[in-house]
């Protein structure tokens, strides 16, 4: 099992202890960018083909709730990324 496909099950198997850093590295090996407003917390995850995921980055806790990976999950299997 590659790299990409532990980083894959473990968002798939929906943790309480997700992190930014973890999905950065999702993302990199999914070929995403993500990109931070200047001011505050929002981010967006976007794809080779344009397509944007917004998000706001969890600052006051460390981790994602449980619906943004639920919507997380949703977007990248539209997109077709796993």
């Amino acid at each position: 099992m590659s790299v990409k496909d532990k980083m894959v099950n473990r968002l798939l198997s929906m943790p309480n202890d997700y992190t930014f850093l973890e999905l950065k590295g999702l993302s990199s090996k999914l070929g995403c960018v993500i990109q931070q407003d200047r001011n505050g917390s929002r981010c967006a995850l976007i794809t080779q083909s344009g397509s944007k995921y917004i998000f706001h980055k969890p600052h006051s806790y460390s981790y994602f709730r449980s619906y943004v990976i639920k919507d997380l999950i949703s977007f990248l299997r539209k997109e077709g990324l796993i």
